[in-house]
């Protein structure tokens, strides 16, 4: 294990084999885990988490986040949420995001004749938290910027770029088309950075 960024109470950080338990960390049938929210150092043998002059903060309703499709089921989309950091502020998801589709699932005949779904698994999204549940943040995708922003064709896995259509996805390699809700920053990786930056300030 290495310094792997922001953890959150109760997160496995290894076992005692590898580590030696230190600040902010405990142990539990010879594994260790971290007590607080902060930041891993493991070095020298010695794990702990620190806080130092960070402040972290949990992601809530109105924040916009960045994530990853993770799975689908007929009415929900499920999604791995990024963490932020502003300056010294760390911005910590502290459980998954999901997309609930509208009445008939994600998979609907597009116009022109192909399927459309608003995002599929492993696509890059932006999407914005309208609702903090128990156990999920709940996301939207109405925004202009708000969507998809990298995918992979499910035919061949080439990169998609954006067609002629606003709505639609077109592989460079074998022509495969898919229907996404398309964010307008869509293949920008740097307005992307820039846009994710903005929010956080």
């Amino acid at each position: 294990m290495t310094n792997q960024g922001i953890t959150v109470p109760g997160e496995k950080l290894g076992v005692e084999e590898e580590f030696t338990p230190s600040e902010n960390t405990f142990t539990e049938n010879g594994e260790v885990y971290a007590s607080a929210v902060g930041l891993v150092n493991a070095s020298g043998g010695k794990v702990k988490i620190e806080n130092g002059m960070n402040e972290i903060r949990s992601l809530g309703r109105g924040s916009v986040v960045i994530g990853t499709v993770v799975g689908a089921l007929p009415s929900v989309i499920f999604v791995n949420i990024d963490g932020m950091k502003s300056g010294t502020r760390h911005y910590v998801a502290l459980k998954d995001g999901k997309l609930v589709m509208a009445r008939g699932g994600p998979r609907e005949q597009h116009s022109r004749g192909m399927e459309f779904k608003p995002c599929g698994m492993g696509d890059l999204i932006i999407a914005r938290i309208v609702r903090d549940d128990e156990d999920t943040y709940e996301l939207s995708l109405n925004g202009e910027e708000e969507g998809v922003v990298f995918s992979r064709c499910e035919t061949c896995s080439f990169p998609l770029v954006r067609g002629k259509n606003d709505d639609v996805l077109e592989c460079g390699r074998c022509k495969h088309k898919e229907g996404r809700k398309i964010s307008s920053l869509y293949g920008k990786t740097e307005e992307v950075k820039t846009f994710m930056d903005k929010a956080y300030r």
